[in-house]
This record gives structure tokens, C-alpha cells and sequence, in this order.
């Protein structure tokens, strides 16, 4: 009997939802769309040179007001493959390997490029806990944003990500 008025209290949860979650869901699958057709122009240019294997590039996340201070990582690029079991959402899906030189990244951090468009999964060897950073890459310089979210988590605005090469 418990077991099926747990059921049944699920069922009039979801049954319950307003309008405005559902609104949500439409919102999601708009700004899904949105994101697609600026990830379809941004790779359709070609990749800034600056971006190479080799390239030593410093990237610092600036949080919204009254989060943790900022956090700084350096990478080397490589052209070694990664893995990741994010989705691709209209990318390729070709990941490759950094190389951490400073700051925290200790899961395996992988990147995918496709013209001007950069993806980076600081959590590249996690699955369903996902941390990116995604962004479009100006010469010596990455302008992007960083999110978290995963199974069962909420998607979270971690800050905004400022990129800059720091060694060719």
C-alpha cells in the first residue's frame, strides 16, 4: 500500500507541474537551438593559429557576485585523443588532451575545437558530472562561459571565462 501511494504521489507531482516548468522546458530546447546555429558559424571558421599543440594557454573563471573567488588553470594543448561521454550537441566529438601546467583540473581535462568555437570538459574522465567551459577563440585570446551540471543536478552559471595564450 505505501509502495503505491508513493506512486501515486509521484504521478500528481508531475501531473502538478506549472506551466511555467514547462515553459522552461521550451525555453531549454530554444536556447538549445540558438546554440547549435552559433556553434554551426563559429566552426565554420577557420581555427585562430595560436591554437596549436604545444600552445601554452591560461584561462581564469571570474564568478558571479558573492561566489568563490576566481580560479585560474593553465594548460598545455596537445594533440593527444580524449574521451568524454558528454553529448555532442552538434559537435563532432573529437576530444584531445591538455596538459595541466597550474590550478585544479585533476579529472582528466579534455578539449574539442572546431573553428573558432573552443569546448573544454574539466571533467573529461567523469561521467554525469560534467564542469565546461565553452567559448569562441579570438587570435591569442578565449572568451567563454563555465557551467556545471549533471544527473540529477541543476545546470549552474560558474562564471565567465577569460582565455589568453601564454606561450606559442
Amino acid at each position: 500500500m505505501l509502495k503505491l501511494l508513493a506512486i501515486l504521489t509521484c504521478i500528481a507531482a508531475v501531473s502538478a507541474a506549472s506551466d511555467a516548468d514547462r515553459m522552461s522546458d521550451r525555453e531549454y530546447r530554444q536556447q538549445a537551438r540558438r546554440a547549435e546555429k552559433r556553434h554551426k558559424a563559429l566552426a565554420s571558421q577557420p581555427t585562430p593559429p595560436e591554437w596549436r599543440a604545444g600552445a601554452v594557454w591560461r584561462f581564469v573563471t571570474t564568478p558571479p557576485a558573492g561566489k568563490p573567488k576566481l580560479e585560474v588553470i593553465t594548460f598545455r594543448v596537445t594533440d593527444e585523443s580524449g574521451v568524454s561521454c558528454l553529448g555532442s550537441g552538434g559537435w563532432k566529438d573529437v576530444w584531445r588532451k591538455f596538459v595541466v601546467l597550474e590550478g585544479d583540473a585533476r579529472f582528466g581535462p579534455i578539449y574539442q575545437v572546431e573553428g573558432r568555437a573552443l569546448q573544454i570538459n574539466l571533467s573529461g574522465e567523469m561521467c554525469d558530472a560534467y564542469d565546461i567551459i565553452d567559448g569562441v577563440l579570438t587570435g591569442g585570446e578565449f572568451t567563454g562561459r563555465r557551467t556545471t551540471f549533471g544527473l540529477g543536478a541543476s545546470t549552474e552559471v560558474v562564471g565567465i571565462v577569460h582565455g589568453s595564450l601564454m606561450r606559442p
